[in-house]
Parts: structure tokens; sequence; C-alpha cells
């Protein structure tokens, strides 16, 4: 590899370049030395060509990552497109040949030369603008699918399209897997409408699907088709769910049994009050869960209607499961004295159920019959190939755990097979309700996080995070102040990996924004602000620039905020942003200006940039977008939101409002206001249902996933410069 190395070298600084290949011992430009130190060293790298006093970088990687790493780095760190390689030309199709194919080219321009050697110094552009992974960065399912459900977790609209556009793109997933990636996103997001418009909406629902998946899909027919109307009679709700609901989306019923979202058991208990006889194992089902989660008033009043319907003559478990109520079906046959009857149809529903409780109940039936038994129930083609989808789902365990603390007991010392796909399922069958009533087991399962493990264990652990955060959210918030140390321990995961994607640092902000809402200590709320700043000295990067400013300004308008630690984060991240080829943007400009007041820094000082062209020097807002209505619970956040626009847009009229729903202040903005902006992340139903009721129609209103202000002022930036996005 070497000589080839060394051969390579002496001709790309051979016939077509006009500079020559230096003497490792010679006086030449250092930063020249060191890109040939890396070349040696069969890293890669890049080297200058000069032609007719024309320089052209060409780019060497040694991997696919490696190119997609240098092609992000290049974007972010020079904004200069980079060019195919000629196989027409000589010179490049030596270059191609070196590189298996991987090299491409670099033309800088003469005003930017400068600044892009400057780039190239102490090897900040190929090595120190590698902080955070990007979904071209990552080429493994398995890291693309994490970072993914991550973003999901903490409700990050492009973070998680940029992972799935991945994943669509590199052919990582089936296109069915990808329908419910699609699913599962687009609910993270509450993007109700959306999720119902899906082309595959009714192709999922004639197949068997992961129980997040249906709950999804249950949550969306709920949030567009039954909430509008919750507030009317009973027995009118009933009417339309039978009428309209029940009809056209009659697949999402087909089991129940591991959901647990207050929208999809309403959903449930609406389809059992209208089976023909009442479902009564669906009920006793609802009833059961309904106790340990918060169900609304339509639950309570269908669940009474239903308990005063007569229940006429019960099914018998075979009967059940061929009407397709297989929670019903499971529930009569698991009551019966083992047989082959018995155990054909445990099987046959534990497959629909798709919960490690009924895998579990099925194998015992299975294992408990005779040999013969046994060999007749799999030597049916169907039934044995149900055995196999269940032995899948408990994977190799002979005693797969019952809830997140066994689960991450098995974990630590090693026992658990299939530890991830475990996890996946726990998100609806480990009920953390439990836990959250429970300090003493909480503060146990925080110290079992925070444990030393191995490095199996810990990769493990890091696979099926963002399975224990989505469970966490599903947490009533009255009791989320009991799971505080397990939210710190998580932090603590989070902040001390080697390797933090997108979806990391979407995760760490909104666990951060989770604690400080909670409550947290003022010495922890220091070490948090440390840890961060540390975090940022070690990733600091143009593309990311963005998620720390919106997390400085949440710190900024927390409640007893070290000021102090905060104005000291904000100076790191100005002097990281010194060392940058490519400045903030206007938005990022005007935010760092505000925080910089707020932290009472001087507005003169050295570090702060220059400011570039306005924004709104640029746009041409036309007549009709005259009047800007912005919608923040936050009030802070509103008033910075509504002042950074001012700035950019000095024609522009803006008003906030953070009032209570019905005030008559939100209506008269609402109904007035040419554009009207959303913080949708942080706004109840309540209020955006109100909002969009009182919006006239042809009048915008941009829904907003962030929860700073500059996700506020991005997204109106967006509307005004796009107006037909």
């Amino acid at each position: 590899m070497a000589a080839n190395t060394d051969a390579f070298l002496q001709a790309f600084f051979g016939s077509g370049n006009e500079l020559a290949l230096p003497s490792e011992e010679g006086s030449a430009d250092p930063l020249l030395r060191e890109l040939l130190a890396e070349v040696r060293n069969q890293q890669s790298g890049m080297l200058p060509r000069v032609q007719s006093g024309v320089t052209v970088w060409y780019v060497l990687p040694r991997s696919r990552s490696d190119r997609l790493e240098q092609l992000e780095n290049l974007r972010y760190a020079t904004g200069l497109a980079p060019l195919r390689l000629s196989l027409g030309d000589e010179f490049d199709a030596r270059v191609d040949s070196f590189t298996s194919g991987l090299g491409f080219r670099v033309r800088v321009p003469a005003p930017s030369r400068g600044s892009f050697r400057e780039a190239l110094k102490g090897q900040r552009l190929i090595r120190s603008l590698r902080p955070i992974t990007s979904p071209l960065e990552l080429s493994t399912t398995p890291d693309l699918l994490r970072q993914l459900d991550l973003a999901i977790v903490a409700r990050q609209a492009e973070t998680s399209d940029s992972f799935l556009t991945a994943l669509d793109r590199g052919g990582h997933v089936s296109a069915m897997n990808l329908s419910f990636l699609k699913v599962r996103r687009l609910s993270g997001l509450g993007l109700w409408p959306e999720l119902l418009a899906l082309p595959e909406w009714h192709e999922l629902l004639a197949i068997r699907r992961p129980a997040l998946v249906t709950e999804a899909m249950l949550t969306a027919v709920y949030e567009q088709e039954i909430r509008p109307f919750e507030a009317s009679p009973t027995k009118e709700v009933l009417g339309r769910f039978r009428k309209d609901v029940l009809p056209r989306h009659g697949g999402l019923f087909r089991t129940g049994a591991a959901l647990r979202s207050p929208e999809a058991l309403t959903m449930l208990v609406l389809y059992a009050a209208s089976t023909e006889p009442p479902d009564l194992a669906l009920r006793a089902q609802l009833l059961q869960k309904s106790s340990a989660l918060q169900t609304g008033a339509l639950f309570d009043a269908v669940f009474r209607l239903l308990d005063s319907e007569e229940s006429g003559e019960r099914p018998t478990a075979v009967e059940a499961f061929r009407q397709g109520r297989f929670d019903e079906a499971f529930a009569l046959a698991k009551a019966e004295s083992d047989s082959k009857q018995k155990t054909e149809v445990l099987l046959l529903s534990a497959v629909e159920l798709q919960t490690i409780e009924a895998a579990l109940i099925a194998a015992s039936a299975l294992a408990a019959l005779s040999q013969s038994d046994r060999h007749a129930v799999l030597s049916s083609r169907v039934l044995s190939q149900s055995w196999a989808s269940l032995r899948g789902l408990l994977g190799e365990n002979v005693q797969p755990p019952n809830n997140w603390d066994e689960w991450l007991r098995q974990v630590n010392d090693g026992s658990l097979k299939d530890a991830v796909s475990l996890a996946e399922h726990g998100v609806l069958e480990w009920n953390l309700e439990d836990l959250a009533a429970d300090l003493n087991r909480a503060d146990q399962f925080a110290t079992l996080i925070a444990s030393p493990k191995s490095a199996g264990a810990s990769v493990v652990f890091r696979s099926a995070l963002p399975h224990l955060l989505l469970g966490l959210s599903m947490v009533r918030p009255d009791r989320l102040v009991v799971l505080q140390p397990v939210y710190e321990a998580v932090l603590l995961e989070l902040l001390t990996s080697e390797s933090i994607g997108r979806g990391d640092l979407d995760a760490i902000r909104d666990v951060v924004e989770r604690l400080i809402d909670l409550g947290v200590a003022e010495d922890d709320f220091r070490n948090q602000v440390n840890d961060l700043t540390q975090l940022w000295r070690r990733r600091a990067s143009l593309r990311w620039l963005d998620w720390v400013l919106e997390l400085v300004e949440f710190l900024v308008n927390a409640p007893s905020a070290p000021r102090d630690l905060l104005r000291q984060m904000l100076l790191v991240v100005l002097t990281s942003i010194r060392g940058w080829t490519q400045a903030p943007d206007a938005v990022q400009h005007e935010l760092l200006l505000s925080l910089a007041r707020a932290l009472e820094l001087p507005e003169d000082m050295p570090m702060l940039p220059s400011p570039p062209l306005a924004v709104g020097t640029a746009v041409d807002l036309g007549p009709a977008i005259q009047y800007v209505g912005i919608y923040c619970v936050d009030e802070s956040i509103a008033k910075r939101a509504s002042e950074l626009i001012r700035q950019l847009f000095p024609r522009l009229r803006v008003e906030t409002s953070h009032d209570e729903v019905g005030s008559e202040r939100l209506r008269a903005l609402a109904r007035s206001a040419d554009l009207m902006v959303v913080a949708f992340r942080v706004a109840t139903h309540a209020a955006t249902d109100y909002i969009k009721a009182q919006r006239p129609q042809g009048k915008p209103t941009v829904f907003v996933q962030g929860r700073g202000s500059g996700s506020i002022v991005r997204s109106l930036v967006g509307t005004l410069t796009h107006p037909a996005v």
C-alpha cells in the first residue's frame, strides 16, 4: 500500500500539476507537509493541483463513510460545491483509481482562497469539523434507526425527516417497514391530517402491524374524527363511530392487547360497544388499563353505556377467533383446560396480539401438551409458522423480563438475548406508571442506568435508549417528578457517549427541558450547564448552532438559572464561531445579540460576529402579509421572537399572545392576523383547535415544532420567502 501511495504522489505532483512534490526534509509549505503526511499514513486527505495559475483541491477519501463525511464538512464549513472527477482527463482518472472511485474535487474561487486555507490549517476541515454525525455519515441500519427514534421522541420534524430519507434512499428498510416508520414519525409530531392522508393508509389497515403503529393510527383517527365531537351526547358519538369510522377503519381493531394511550383506549371502548354481542374480554382489558391511566369523559361515558348493554350468549374461543375478536378468543382459550384446541387458538391469537405476555402463555400451553399432541399441532404449516413468529418475539430467552427493571438487570449481567427487540415491545407492555408510583424503585432503576457496563451491555443499552425514552414520555405528567433521577441518569448516559449524532443532540435537549420543567436543585442545574458547555466544546459546529442557541435560550428563561455559567456557555459558543469560515445567518445573528443582551454581555465585544445582510431587505412581502400573530405559552419566548422578527422585517406588524383559550384577545388576534404562527410543541390541543377554528379561510397558519424563538422566526422566514411551501 505504501508503494502505491508513493507512486500516486509522484504522479499527482508530476505532469499536469505545476506544484512539485516536496521532499520530507524540504522547506515546503507547512500545511502541504501536513496534508502529505495524512495521505502517506493511509488517512483520508486533500491535495492541491495548480494549473495555469488555477488551484483545484482534490479530496481523497479512504472509505464511503469518509467520503460522505467530507462532503458534509465542505458544505457546512465552506459552502463550496464538490465536483465529480472527469474520467476522460488523465489526471482525474489517476485520482479516481487511487481512491477506488470515491474522490472528488473542489474549485476554490480566488476571493475565498485565504479563508479556505485557514479552514485547512490545524486539520480543522478534515478532522475537527466531524463533530456530529449526519444521516449521510451513518452507514448502518441500526445507527440510522436509533437516530430516527431519538428524533421522533424529541419531536424534531427536520431531523426525523432527514433520517427517514436516508433510510429510504439507502435501501435500508423494506417498503412496509418504511411505512411503519412514516406513521410513527407523523404521530410523534402530532401531524394527524398528514398521517391519515398517507397513500399507504388503506394498505396498512389490511396487514398485521406493530402495536406502536396501530396505536398511532388509532390516535390519528380519534384526533380527526372523534375529538371534534367528543362533547356531543354519548350515543350520538357512538352512532358516528358505527356509521363513519368503523366501516372505513375497521382494520385497526384486530386487537387492543398492547395499546395504552387514552386516545387509543377511547377508540377501543367505542369499538367494544359497537360489536354484536359486546366484546366482554376487551371490556375487562380496558377496565384494567383505565385504572392506571388518565382516560377522559368520553371513555367513561361509553364504558358506562357498555356496562348497561345485555351481554347475550358468550361465544366460544374458536367462534371469537373466527369473528376476528382476537383479544376475546385469547382470554377464553386461556381459561380452558389444556388441550390441542386451546393451544391452537392461543398460538393463532398470540400472533395477532404480538405481546410478550401472550407469547409466553402460548409457549406454556404448547409445552404442557404431550409429545404426540405437540407434534400434531406443529405439523400444521400455519401453526408452525405462528410458533416460529412467537419464538422470534421471545428470542432465545427462557424467561424474558416482565418490566424495565428486569430488562436492564439482564442487560447489565449479559444474560438477555434480543434485548433491543424486547425493549421495543416493552414501550407499551411494561408500564412505567408503576415505576413512577414508587420512589425507591425509581432510584434503583436510575442506579442501574448509571452503573458500569461492559462494552456489549453499553451498546445494547444505547441502542434501546430511544424505546426507554418513548416509554418515559407516556407517563402521566403529574407522576413525572418521581422519575427525575431516571431522567438525570439518561442525560448523563447521552452526554458521556463517545459517538453523538443528530438524534442524540435532540434527545439531550428534550431531556434537559423535561428536567428543568420538573425543577432541579441549584447544584444539579449548574452541573448540567457545565456538562452542556463541555459538550459544545467537543462538538462545536455551524450545523448545530440553532440547536445550542435554542438550548441556551431555554436555560436563560428557566427559574433560578445560573446566569454566570450561561454567560460563560454563550462566550464559548461565540469563540467557536470566530473559528469558522462561514458566518451565522441573519436569524442566528439576531438571536445571538438577543441572548447576549439577556445575559448582559456588551454588544460591542469583538467575539460577536458581524451582521449579515438583513433578510427583510431582500424579501418583497407584498400586500398579503403585513400583520403577524404569534401564539406561544412561554411569554418570554414569544416576546423575543417578536423582537427578532421586527429586526429582520421592520415593516411587519407583530403581536403575540400566551392567553388562555377563549380569551377575547386571542380570538381577535387569530381572526385578524394575515399570518398566524403557533408554537405547536408547547401548546395544548384546546389552544391549537381554538386558533384553527378562528382563522379566516385563506389566511395561513404555521405550526412550529421547536420550542425556542429561533424556531418560530425561522418558520416565519421560510413562509415569507417561500410562500407556496
